[in-house]
C-alpha cells in the first residue's frame, strides 16, 4: 500500500533521494515533524501531522465490521501508537477487499495533505 501512495512522487522523496546519494538513514528525518526518520510506517502511521487522517480512516472503519485484532490496531494508529506489529495489521487491512477503499481514500488524504506542506 505506501508503494501505491509513493506514485505521485511525493511520499518518501527525500527518503528515497537520501538513498541515492547515500545520505545515512538516521539523518533523513521527516521534514514535517522532525521527530524521526521519515519513511513510509512515519508518515502513515506516526507523524502528528496526520493525526486527523488517522481519526478519520478508524471513523470510516467503525462504520464497517472489522475483526477485534483489527479495531485494535486502528485505535493505535489512530493515537499514533502503533507497534510495528499493529502497523503492519492496519496495512494488510488496508490491501484487502474489506479495508481497500478506506485505506486508499486515507493514503489519498495524507498525500493531499503532504503535498500542500512539503516543497522538494
Amino acid at each position: 500500500m505506501p508503494g501505491a501512495a509513493r506514485r505521485d512522487g511525493q511520499m518518501g522523496a527525500h527518503v528515497v533521494m537520501g538513498k541515492q546519494q547515500r545520505v545515512p538513514r538516521h539523518a533523513r528525518i521527516c521534514t514535517l515533524c522532525f521527530r524521526e526518520v521519515e519513511d513510509a510506517h512515519h508518515t502513515l502511521f506516526r507523524c502528528p501531522w496526520f493525526k486527523e487522517e488517522r481519526a478519520q480512516l478508524l471513523k470510516s472503519a467503525g462504520k464497517k465490521t472489522v475483526s477485534g485484532e483489527e479495531r485494535q490496531a486502528l485505535q493505535a494508529l489512530e493515537k499514533g501508537s502503533g507497534a510495528k506489529k499493529e502497523e503492519d495489521c492496519v496495512l494488510a487491512w488496508m490491501m484487502s477487499d474489506a479495508g481497500r477503499e478506506m485505506g486508499m481514500e486515507f493514503l489519498d488524504r495524507v498525500m493531499r495533505k503532504r503535498k500542500e506542506y512539503v516543497l522538494y
